[in-house]
């Protein structure tokens, strides 16, 4: 039984996000599910936090860790702590007026609170952070499918075995 208990006190980054409250989880037996999301955004928030103060150096922030994060802890939970951190901040100019729209228009799990809020951070840096993460966002979605690929080349064979077929008729 302590084994279990230990397992769920420590992050699982790849837990599914839960994007109910914790009253929710508790109501419908749920809060193992809530525990392991909120660990796991808490401990992705301070991956982010640790991650931008590694590679901060001559005032530049070297963004090429994004794709790490993102690969950790799922593009999803690293958008929900990085949309959480901006809302909160949506009065700082440090923030570009794209990522704060795209922090209001992002769904948050109900029990979105400070604790992921990235805040140990200077906020353009989160800013140049949100940037990057967006971007690898955006080269994923352009990424085919394997469904489309098949659909854009089985036209294409598909014509070329029919040409092949009438020639040697």
């Amino acid at each position: 039984m302590a084994e279990s208990k230990l397992q769920r006190e420590t992050p699982q980054p790849k837990a599914p996000m839960y994007m109910q409250s914790a009253l929710y989880a508790i109501s419908h037996d749920e809060t193992d599910a809530y525990r392991d999301s909120h660990l796991a955004n808490v401990d992705c928030r301070k991956a982010i936090e640790n991650a931008i103060a590694e590679n901060y150096r001559d005032n530049r922030l070297d963004v090429s860790f994004a794709k790490d994060i993102v690969e950790t802890y799922g593009m999803e939970r690293t958008q929900t702590v990085l949309a959480s951190t901006i809302r909160a901040m949506d009065w700082d100019g440090r923030i570009s007026d794209k990522n704060k729209a795209w922090a209001q228009s992002f769904p948050l799990p109900d029990a979105s609170g400070r604790e992921y809020h990235i805040n140990r951070c200077n906020p353009g840096l989160t800013n140049l952070f949100c940037n990057e993460v967006r971007k690898i966002q955006r080269e994923q979605e352009r990424k085919p499918s394997v469904l489309a690929k098949l659909k854009y080349y089985l036209p294409e064979r598909a014509a070329a075995t029919k040409k092949t077929i009438e020639i040697e008729r």
